[in-house]
């Protein structure tokens, strides 16, 4: 015997060997001999009894196939070795939410538009493949408070929904079949979905003009908190709003729509190819931010399909179908012109998509004045109010205010850290060590406690 396109060898039997079972049903079919090794040469299995019930259960469970054979076989030297025999077949196949086909000698694992192609044939969709021994009560009830309130809060849930039990709502979302878990119910509900599918989280980063991470952050949990806290840091922490004022009102402008933003990060969540294995990210600069994921678009489709009017296309369908009960999303395909829209009446330029086979990044340019704030902060500014003649006004924020703003936050929360009030105030940890240095120095506020332990207290006059 020798390996050629139909035939497979293997010395000894492992679970991972079903993707080869995959790969030669998903081509020309052809058969899988264990107890032979690469050579031809017949070793032997010693458990071959125990194999013969575990392969062909493992064959049912795993790949859904019923029709393989699977033989007991001796070299007529008390050998034992097994055959086997998989038949081409008629839809493709999958393992783990992947496709394999065997080309040659070699089991090749179908990518990009290739495995669109394949999965159109496999009768449901990646996030439609079902996970087993995860039980409705490991999900997350956090997420489905979450999904229950704003699903009715944006009149896509009804009061009789929200009567339903979890495992009712997931039956009304296709996402559970009464005895497993579908991929998506794992991404949208299950507090740590990186542990069954490996990726499953986002990376933010803060980077310098010269490329430098200045920081950064993972966000992790269920979609739905994902979704929301990558929104809320992105804001608190990751951007820095201009200061107005309209009359005696104090007007905070953004450097990017919120809109847009929210936006931006639904689509990068529900549109990402997580069979990839890696987070989709997030790039922060003075001027601008990136969304980046991997996404698989029809070969078809260039940027010019993307930015205008288009049919909703759907990588991942049940993800999608979550969002859109949640309220989130819309299901015709009007994202990225939401996001087009949001950025013209901020302001803002428009953004800048581009796409390849496998991988989808949304640039946004960030208004110039907060852009110009960003920079200053960067680099540890102090007095932004005497950058580029002001800016009009807008930027000017004064010591006697960043004082004022410092002692009223304190007050409010006396644990409060410098970091946090550099987050909240938008401005720099640089700038807010040297105020409370001074605030300090001229009694106005003190430290109660040890560094670690103690808190902070405004002195009254």
């Amino acid at each position: 015997m020798r390996e050629d396109q139909k035939t497979e060898l293997k010395a000894t039997w492992k679970t991972e060997y079903l993707k080869e079972i995959c790969g030669l049903a998903n081509a020309q079919g052809g058969v899988l001999y264990v107890g032979v090794n690469d050579k031809g040469e017949i070793t032997g299995i010693p458990d071959s009894g125990k194999l013969m019930e575990d392969i062909p259960n493992s064959i049912v469970n795993v790949l859904g196939l019923y029709d393989i054979e699977v033989n007991l076989l001796n070299d007529g030297q008390g050998r034992d070795y097994i055959a086997i025999v998989v038949p081409k077949s008629e839809k493709t196949v999958l393992f783990h939410g992947r496709i394999y086909k065997r080309i040659g000698t070699t089991n090749h694992l179908l990518e990009g538009e290739a495995h669109l192609e394949a999965a159109v044939n496999t009768g449901h969709t990646w996030d439609s493949v079902t996970v087993g021994n995860v039980p409705v009560e490991d999900l997350d009830s956090e997420s489905f408070r979450i999904f229950r309130n704003d699903g009715l809060l944006n009149q896509r849930l009804s009061n009789s929904d929200m009567q339903l039990t979890n495992e009712q709502l997931l039956r009304n979302l296709e996402l559970y079949d009464g005895t497993s878990l579908s991929r998506a119910a794992i991404l949208l509900f299950h507090p740590t979905p990186e542990r069954i599918i490996p990726g499953a989280y986002a990376k933010i980063g803060r980077f310098a003009k010269n490329g430098v991470l200045m920081f950064q952050d993972e966000i992790h949990g269920s979609l739905f908190k994902q979704a929301l806290a990558i929104e809320n840091i992105l804001v608190s922490k990751y951007m820095y709003a201009t200061i107005s004022y309209s009359g005696m009102v104090r007007v905070e402008t953004l450097p990017y729509p919120r809109e847009a933003l929210r936006e931006a990060v639904f689509n990068m969540l529900m549109h990402n190819n997580y069979m990839s294995g890696q987070p989709v990210q997030i790039r922060v600069e003075a001027d601008e931010i990136w969304f980046s994921n991997r996404c698989i678009l029809p070969a078809e489709w260039t940027v010019e399909t993307l930015i205008s009017s288009h049919t909703s296309w759907q990588l991942n369908p049940g993800i999608a179908r979550g969002f859109f009960r949640a309220g989130y999303v819309e299901s015709f395909g009007s994202g990225i012109n939401k996001i087009i829209t949001g950025c013209r009446e901020h302001g803002n330029p428009d953004p800048v998509f581009d796409i390849s086979s496998q991988f989808m990044t949304l640039k946004m340019f960030s208004l110039r004045e907060n852009a110009v704030l960003a920079t200053s902060i960067e680099q540890g500014e102090n007095n932004v109010g005497n950058l580029n003649g002001n800016l009009n006004g807008n930027l000017r924020k004064t010591s006697a205010e960043q004082e004022s703003q410092v002692v009223s936050r304190i007050s409010e929360n006396p644990n409060v850290t410098q970091e946090e009030l550099s987050s909240q105030l938008h401005i720099s940890k640089r700038s807010i060590s040297r105020i409370m240095e001074k605030l300090q120095a001229t009694g106005q506020i003190c430290r109660v406690g040890s560094r670690k332990t103690g808190h902070w207290q405004v002195v009254e006059a």
